[in-house]
């Protein structure tokens, strides 16, 4: 067993209660198609590599959303390779990255031809089913098998599709032994991990410190990345809110205190904003006298 100290289960403590209701509010389910999960999936996970240029998720989103009628229809290499086609056309055929790329049609492995193999149609509904009874490692092994989805991106998809079925209020089992699967490891989980138990840790110690110092390691495993990513934003800042809990808890409310604000000052622009339309709409048309 891993366990640390209290200290090390308060930190879990605060990425969990206070942190975590920060990413859930963001973390919203698509519709009920097939290719609106499959949006969900591309546009929010599939391409989380390090270095992927940032137009790839949107452009393969346009890409299904363009064929969404035949993709609901049919996983069809006809359907595979149209995606494919208007996929690089949106990025204008540069930088495609095929290894890596889960539209990549030859080889048998896009997201296309591996729902087809499978008579899957929809990724959402298929991982939710595995997660509700109890077969999370099932879904981890099928996502993995789609071109340029490694462990780290099964697991972030997996990890959100397990929160959102708790958040609609519906029950799931997990095999603790796997539980690893639900935890994916990036720099900033990884980083803030070692400078809590104070020495480095590789991808399988760090999932398993969050599952055995905490009670909701997913939820914890959100608010490390929410914290690190969002609040903090660079290394140096990071390392030295992780200095001390009180640190950390000050650079929170640091952060909610600007967010409102920002907020507020959005909303008070958007109302000038509708106000200056409504006053425009009722204006009377300037006669001929006045021009």
């Amino acid at each position: 067993m891993d366990h640390e100290s209290p200290q090390a289960q308060e930190w879990m403590s605060f990425f969990d209660e206070e942190v975590s209701p920060f990413y859930l509010a963001l973390l919203t389910p698509p519709g009920v198609e097939a290719s609106q999960a499959a949006i969900f999936f591309l546009d929010g996970y599939a391409f989380e590599h390090a270095g992927n240029s940032p137009s790839y998720a949107p452009a393969a989103a346009y890409a299904l959303q363009n064929n969404a009628t035949d993709f609901n229809q049919s996983r069809s290499p006809e359907v595979e390779q149209r995606i494919w086609n208007d996929f690089s056309s949106a990025l204008k055929g540069a930088g495609l990255n095929k290894k890596l790329c889960p539209l990549w049609p030859e080889g048998g492995q896009s997201l296309v031809r591996r729902l087809g193999e499978k008579r899957e149609s929809n990724i959402l509904s298929y991982a939710q089913e595995c997660v509700r009874q109890g077969t999370i490692p099932k879904a981890f092994e099928f996502l993995i098998s789609i071109r340029g989805i490694g462990e780290k991106i099964a697991s972030f998809f997996l990890r959100d599709v397990k929160e959102l079925l708790l958040k609609e209020g519906v029950s799931v089992q997990i095999d603790e032994t796997k539980r690893w699967q639900l935890q994916p490891i990036d720099i900033w989980v990884k980083r803030t991990i070692e400078l809590i138990a104070g020495r480095p840790k590789e991808n399988r110690e760090t999932a398993r410190f969050i599952i055995e110092n905490s009670a909701n390691p997913e939820r914890v495993n959100m608010g490390i990345w929410y914290f690190s990513a969002y609040v903090c934003e660079s290394q140096y800042r990071h390392e030295k809110c992780l200095g001390s809990i009180d640190d950390a808890k000050n650079e929170l409310n640091h952060f909610i205190r600007n967010k409102t604000l920002e907020y507020k000052n959005f909303q008070e622009i958007c109302s000038k904003r509708a106000e200056n339309r409504r006053n425009q709409e009722v204006a009377p048309a300037a006669s001929w006298v006045d021009r």
